[in-house]
């Protein structure tokens, strides 16, 4: 039996549809953004599949920020506009 849709999201599938959307991005301009194909992108949000160590590294590289698992927990901790980058 396949578990319900929210049941599969993770803290690095929620932030980074956080940070996308963020920056005002689609997926399609998220995954560019990222260097990931769109379907990637998508199954990374909802949780139905993970970057290994180094693609994460890539990912957040990318995107200029230093925790897409959510460990920091900083709430002074604020995204990256485009334009900041």
């Amino acid at each position: 039996m396949q578990r319900p849709y929210s049941a599969n999201l993770t803290p690095l599938g929620l932030n980074l549809k956080k940070i996308r959307k963020a920056r005002g991005w689609n997926q399609d301009e998220g995954a560019e953004a990222m260097g990931i194909p769109k379907a990637l992108l998508g199954a990374y949000e909802e949780g139905r599949a993970y970057p290994r160590v180094p693609g994460l590294i890539s990912i957040a590289e990318k995107l200029g920020v230093d925790d897409l698992m959510g460990f920091l927990k900083n709430p002074d901790f604020k995204y990256k506009t485009p334009a900041e980058l």
